[in-house]
């Protein structure tokens, strides 16, 4: 019988415990001497195991902890034959006599006795059984290591994503002639440095326009991703000036894609979770199947819902 294994104890299966944390560990961990004796680093290593393994992290190796650490199974197959039934040479043909393997003289899993004279061919339920069969580990002084089953572990990845924002809009622009149109954007928003000083943002999400009031157009809408560095206004409070760059893809009467770059941004923080956007000059590059297009923005205008 295996003895459980913790903290203080010494001998070969603690020598074994040590090697099966070492082959098992995540390359971020450190290793455990392997000197055969339940140290402190051997009792922090154990608990790491168990807790990345979904069991009590108590530092024992018991039954769990060493099956979990030492997996060791095989897979037995059975399978069954064929049995043919020959016909008997002594008695007489039958009247209705067809050659044995002709169709309607096959027959599956027939288990009575075969009877004398000419039959058909028999065959037995043809069922291969396949079961799974873990080995205990009786009276061994130290288990044997194996390696792992299922394959390492992989941390998640995560964006973390500070806030979300609804931003109705507008805007004032200058193609053939100056137009107004208006917009919705839904973002999620990563920020890189502190909220309340020099960082940038990371906005991704949904926006839909309208088209130009004078000149028409198609309504798009499309997925956008928007860089900003945001830089803060000290002098004036909660103003903040933010530069952006935003990537369009979309569809509107045909697939588009627009980068615009918008220098002169200012943005006024009424409170944690509404904001007003005043932008200046811009210019966006629009490629579409039937060309290119580059046009100019004079003033924008926005509010910022934060959620």
């Amino acid at each position: 019988m295996l003895r459980n294994l913790s903290r203080g104890d010494r001998g070969n299966d603690v020598l074994a415990v040590q090697k099966g944390l070492n082959l098992r560990k995540l390359p971020t961990e450190p290793r455990v001497d392997e000197i055969g004796v339940f140290g402190p680093a051997t009792d922090a290593a154990v608990r790491r195991f168990q807790s990345r393994n979904g069991l009590v992290p108590d530092g024992i190796v018991g039954a769990k902890t060493r099956a979990m650490l030492f997996p060791l199974a095989v897979v037995t197959v059975q399978t069954f034959g064929f049995r043919l039934r020959l016909p008997s040479l002594l008695d007489p043909p039958s009247p209705r006599f067809r050659p044995n393997l002709f169709p309607g003289q096959l027959t599956l899993g027939s288990d009575p006795a075969p009877t004398p004279g000419l039959g058909p061919l028999t065959l037995p339920t043809l069922a291969p059984s396949f079961s799974y069969q873990p080995i205990p580990y009786p009276r061994l002084q130290f288990p044997i290591a194996t390696p792992p089953l299922t394959p390492p572990t992989v941390p998640g990845f995560t964006i973390p994503v500070h806030h979300f924002e609804l931003q109705p809009g507008t805007s004032v622009s200058f193609g053939r002639r100056v137009d107004v149109s208006f917009s919705l954007t839904v973002s999620g928003v990563v920020m890189i440095g502190p909220e309340n000083g020099r960082h940038q943002e990371f906005a991704s999400g949904i926006i839909t326009s309208t088209p130009g009031v004078r000149d028409g157009g198609e309504w798009t809408v499309g997925w956008f991703a928007q860089l900003t560095h945001v830089e803060q206004l000290a002098r004036f409070g909660n103003f903040t000036w933010q530069p952006n760059t935003q990537v369009v893809a979309g569809h509107g009467g045909a697939p588009f894609l627009s980068v615009t770059a918008a220098p002169a941004n200012v943005q006024f923080d009424a409170n944690n979770s509404l904001s007003i956007s005043i932008g200046g000059p811009s210019v966006t590059a629009t490629f579409a199947p039937e060309g290119a297009s580059l046009s100019w923005g004079l003033a924008s205008f926005g509010l910022v819902g934060k959620f």
